[in-house]
């Protein structure tokens, strides 16, 4: 959108937001009617103020075409209903960009797709699991315990780490549903690390699924189905193992299956029993 027409929509919009976000008492009766129609007792009951003051603030949303009346109950207007979705939208936005700031503020996002930072709000009940003096591993260790009750698992990844093999072995064992996007260099390093055994299962039941990325990635997480992980590089270039943002919310997780699925479309399917090395083969089947 072009800057002189997000001014335009603000000069439209502001008397408007003035009057939604200049009132608590207006607020909270259209938070409490986005529930179920209510009576003005059960609404002087929930808010705890005088009905003077809640018809009051009543009749401003009723003639801004926010709230309706039908004998004795109040509800929603469908306008009504549209304003709450979008202010809680924005709430649960505002959450997700102050509760992790110490994240976006000064790491690399440019690996989140512009739709999905418009979708931002899917992660406001995500929890940033954080190194510490006496855990200092407490990120990878917490990661260690959610992945142990996967049942399908879908991952990103530039980076490689030995440790990671041994997990990734325990998948193959357990015959977990694996899809992996990775670089070439960490995808050539996970296959040559991997268990022998597990590895020739794997081709030969055709799981895990490999794609290869060939552009940077900027970020490595994992999406399964009880949780999302989101670990992002700092500005410098470094990857941070220091911090890493989960949520286990079916937004969240549905917010880490539409960026997966954002990149798979990009990304190049490798044939195991196709890419990988004559010799590594024969060794693999000896």
């Amino acid at each position: 959108m072009k800057l002189n027409d997000i001014f335009k929509q603000f000069d439209e919009s502001k008397d408007n937001l003035k009057f939604l976000a200049s009132s608590n008492v207006r607020l909270d009766i259209m938070f409490s009617l986005n529930e179920e129609s209510k009576s003005l007792r059960t609404l002087k009951n929930e808010i705890n103020l005088s009905s003077s003051t809640i018809l009051r603030a009543i009749n401003q949303l009723y003639e801004e075409n926010i709230v309706t009346k039908e004998y004795d109950l109040y509800s929603l207007s469908h306008i009504g209903k549209i304003i709450v979705f979008n202010l809680i939208k924005m709430m649960k936005s505002i959450v997700s960009v102050k509760k992790f700031e110490e994240l976006w503020l000064d790491h690399e996002i440019g690996g989140i797709t512009e739709d999905l930072l418009k979708e931002i709000d899917c992660l406001s009940d995500s929890v940033l699991i954080k190194s510490e003096d006496t855990e200092i591993f407490k990120p990878y260790s917490n990661y260690l315990k959610l992945i142990s009750e996967v049942k399908h698992l879908k991952g990103i990844s530039p980076i490689f780490h030995p440790d990671f093999i041994e997990v990734f072995n325990n998948l193959l064992d357990r015959d977990i549903d694996i899809q992996l996007i990775l670089t070439r260099e960490v995808l050539d390093k996970t296959i040559e690390s991997s268990d022998k055994e597990s590895m020739k299962k794997a081709i030969l039941k055709k799981n895990p699924k490999f794609w290869e990325w060939n552009e940077d990635l900027k970020l490595a997480f994992t999406v399964t189905d009880n949780f999302v992980s989101l670990g992002l590089f700092l500005d410098d270039g470094t990857f941070d193992a220091n911090r890493d943002l989960v949520g286990t919310s079916k937004e969240a997780i549905y917010w880490g299956n539409r960026l997966f699925n954002h990149y798979l479309e990009q990304a190049e399917e490798i044939k195991l029993w196709k890419h990988l090395k004559v010799r590594y083969l024969l060794k693999l089947f000896r």
